[in-house]
């Protein structure tokens, strides 16, 4: 009832599937096995490529003596140089403001009024606006105080 071709195909296959089990399940022998319809032949070497020693990496071959490169920087973007020159121009050119505060300094250090100014300055503008800003307050107060 069973052809004995069959029988037999059926038993190499299982065979090969056994095989390819113990294998991969062998802690001694853990290399890739490429496809082929017959077990390996132990007369053939195996060329295995994870039993060579790694020769060309500096980091496990201590007489390697390839240089190694540098680590890769990041390259500054074309938006960073420009607000780089862009912040360095700000910092050369000087404002009007800037110029004239510096004009006005020099001219008071050359002139020697700087004890003058402090004494007139007493009563200066900001100290008016504040005064002002008191007593309207005050009257503010008052007139609400007067309308209850």
């Amino acid at each position: 009832p069973s052809d004995p071709v069959s029988e037999e195909l059926k038993q190499q296959n299982k065979r090969r599937i056994d095989d390819i089990w113990n294998d991969m399940n062998d802690p001694q022998h853990k290399t890739p096995r490429t496809e082929s319809n017959s077990p390996k032949q132990p007369d053939e070497p195996e060329q295995s490529p994870l039993s060579k020693p790694a020769t060309h990496n500096a980091d496990t071959n201590p007489t390697c003596t390839a240089a190694r490169p540098p680590p890769r920087t990041k390259r500054p973007s074309k938006f960073s140089k420009m607000a780089e020159l862009v912040e360095q121009r700000r910092a050369k050119k000087a404002n009007t403001l800037d110029v004239a505060r510096k004009a006005w300094s020099g001219f008071v250090s050359a002139e020697g009024i700087r004890e003058d100014l402090d004494k007139t300055n007493k009563d200066g503008y900001v100290e008016r606006q504040e005064f002002l800003d008191r007593v309207d307050h005050k009257t503010y107060e008052r007139a609400r105080d007067l309308g209850k």
